[in-house]
């Protein structure tokens, strides 16, 4: 089993680390990582590490319980923060666990400073690197803390979960429908906003029609266009007159329609103009281009 399971090929600004996970284990070999970290400046973007590969169902929410816009990078969780103080973030994953034989093992080796494994129902311990700073009981599960963790545990499942199928615990797709639960309340909401969102997403490498750009948009294309290099995010909030949640969610939207690049950076968003939100800005002024993509 790999000992590093945090990808550090993100380039950009460095991810926020919680200072205690909760990591959930079921009898399939599949995790629930849960961790929440509070957010000091409060920022427009904030980048959150993945543990473990391929995260799947992955939920964030802010202080008020709201979902917020999340979209993975190089195994790093962009998450559109708005300025939350603080995130709630969980998710599946099948890359913390490995099997040999009947012998699951899972990787401790997460790099936080308090670590909370609960097994599966009925599963025994048969190996740990290191020993448990406290081990405790929750509704028939085994639970281990760990205090800066490193290593792994090895545990085998008792015969009703492993092979015959009989009284078990929750399965994945039982627990994902119980985890997702507490937030149906909100798909009334807003079911119309993320058709909405999912509509703009298939349509992002697609200018928009000139009815769908105002003169927001058209601000900050323009000063994009005179920019030889791009400007940051920041800048842009003077450029437009609005607020920088505001400028944000226009330059996402311009990212979207493919008229606009947006970099992360370690001192924040930089915002370059595509070539086609040129050929846009020439269409609308009827000027030339200028002599830079």
């Amino acid at each position: 089993m790999a000992a590093t399971v945090l990808s550090c090929s993100f380039t950009g600004a460095q991810p926020l680390g919680p200072s205690e996970l909760e990591v959930l284990a079921y009898g399939d070999g599949w995790v629930r990582v849960s961790y929440e970290v509070f957010v000091p400046d409060g920022g427009l973007v904030e980048y959150l590490p993945a543990y473990g590969s391929s995260p799947d169902f992955t939920v964030v929410l802010d202080e008020e319980g709201l979902p917020l816009n999340h979209t993975m990078v190089d195994d790093v969780i962009e998450v559109e923060a708005l300025g939350a103080k603080r995130l709630e973030v969980s998710y599946f994953t099948a890359g913390l666990i490995d099997k040999e034989a009947e012998v699951w093992t899972l990787n401790l080796s997460l790099g936080v400073e308090t670590l909370k494994v609960l097994l599966p129902e009925g599963a025994r311990v048969v190996g740990l690197s290191n020993v448990p700073d406290r081990i405790a009981s929750e509704d028939g599960q085994t639970v281990l803390y760990f205090f800066n963790a490193s290593g792994w545990v090895s545990y085998v499942l008792p015969l009703p979960i492993a092979v015959i199928g009989g009284e078990r615990g929750p399965s994945l797709i039982e627990s994902i429908k119980s985890h997702l639960a507490g937030l149906l309340f909100l798909v009334g909401v807003l079911s119309a906003t993320m058709a909405a969102l999912f509509y703009r997403r298939r349509r992002r490498f697609e200018p928009p029609p000139e009815r769908d750009l105002d003169e927001i948009d058209l601000l900050i294309l323009t000063h994009l266009a005179g920019a030889a290099n791009g400007c940051y995010l920041s800048d842009l909030g003077p450029v437009a007159g609005r607020s920088k949640p505001t400028v944000w969610r226009r330059t996402k939207k311009l990212e979207r329609a493919g008229l606009v690049e947006i970099v992360p950076r370690r001192d924040g968003s930089f915002v370059r103009v595509k070539r086609s939100g040129l050929r846009l800005i020439k269409d609308r002024t009827g000027g030339d281009l200028p002599d830079h993509r």
